[in-house]
């Protein structure tokens, strides 16, 4: 919340990227107290993707974006999400063109978060701070009530304006000048030791025990996310009806195939996900099996039995945790009226 006041003095900003495997784990109350504590919010549940693009265009806001699943399935999905990566650096311009008219270029760098279901398209998530919810005994939370006129959020807002005003100079010329240690940030790759820096500089700069904890938390967050088994099976359920989408949704795949498309996609674990060495069959079968999923044999046209995996056992599944449906293409712009799509590039120097 207090990097959304003074994100400015940083060249990146963090995503926030709020999921679940199940409904109902407050990932919508997440964003709703972002909304009244952060600074120039713009929340939006499920919008379609040329309003994100219109919005944010004519007035850059924090974006906080709910069930962006639904958002990265509708048409111009994969023009959306390059506009959402451009907006983490200061340095990059989005072009578009208005109609018939030149085109232009903007600087839409502001801070973001997103909630939904399942995966996170890689470009964001390497950007982004995961945050994975599960659910909570009703006995083990208080009720949240989520007001923009209650005295304690105008309080901490208050104190978080003035702290602004205050150090805004000084982060800023740590910004500049700062060059991190990289053992502090080894086990994280390079898109996500660049997004953490501007807490870990807002951490050092307040002092006392921050900057261990703040290490600490992200340490251990980026850990959990890589080991969450939970989401590691959806990812793979995912990628598995990429599989199926890729071959025009046939009946059956064989587990051959399917290994071997999960291993070929960039910016996934596939490829190295065992010390390094390929998921096979075997663990595939064992992310599926929490689904209910299992693989059988089948005898194929030339009447060697081959073990696969039939579509109707995963549709339940994906009907739940899969709500991002990829297409052929998508357009390259919306109603000439409006703001064409256009491209993000690095801004010249």
């Amino acid at each position: 919340m207090l990097h959304t006041w003074c994100y400015r003095a940083f060249h990146v900003s963090p995503g926030l990227n709020i999921y679940s495997a199940e409904k109902t784990t407050g990932k919508t109350i997440c964003l709703q107290l972002l909304h009244v504590l952060c600074s120039q919010p713009w929340y939006a549940a499920a919008p379609a993707p040329a309003d994100v693009i219109q919005k944010t265009l004519v007035e850059p806001a924090t974006i906080l974006l709910d069930d962006r699943h639904l958002t990265f399935s509708s048409s111009g999905w994969q023009q959306v999400i390059n506009f959402l990566v451009c907006g983490l650096v200061d340095e990059e311009r989005y072009f578009a063109s208005h109609g018939r008219r030149v085109v232009k270029g903007y600087n839409l760098f502001s801070p973001r978060a997103f909630a939904g279901r399942g995966p996170l398209p890689s470009a964001l998530a390497d950007r982004s701070i995961p945050v994975c919810l599960r659910p909570a005994t009703f006995s083990a939370v208080k009720r949240i009530q989520v007001a923009e006129v209650e005295d304690d959020y105008e309080l901490l807002i208050d104190l978080m304006k003035h702290w602004v005003v205050r150090n805004f100079n000084q982060l800023f010329y740590s910004a500049v000048s700062r060059e991190s240690p990289a053992e502090e940030l080894a086990h994280l790759n390079i898109h996500q030791r660049d997004h953490v820096e501007p807490l870990l500089l807002l951490a050092d700069l307040i002092g006392g025990a921050w900057p261990q904890q703040a290490r600490f938390a992200l340490r251990r967050i980026f850990h959990n996310a890589r080991n969450d088994k939970i989401n590691q099976s959806i990812l793979a359920l995912h990628d598995v009806r990429e599989a199926f989408l890729h071959c025009h949704d046939p009946d059956r795949l064989s587990t051959s195939y399917l290994v071997q498309h999960l291993c070929e996609l960039q910016d996934r674990p596939w490829a190295e996900w065992s010390r390094g060495k390929p998921l096979n069959g075997r663990s595939l079968a064992l992310l599926l099996e929490g689904f209910g999923i299992l693989p059988d044999r089948q005898r194929t046209a030339a009447g060697a039995p081959v073990r696969g995996y039939d579509r109707k056992a995963f549709l339940p599944s994906w009907q739940q945790f899969c709500d991002h449906h990829p297409e052929t293409g998508c357009s390259a712009s919306v109603p000439e009226q409006e703001i064409s799509i256009g491209t993000a590039q690095p801004e010249a120097i």
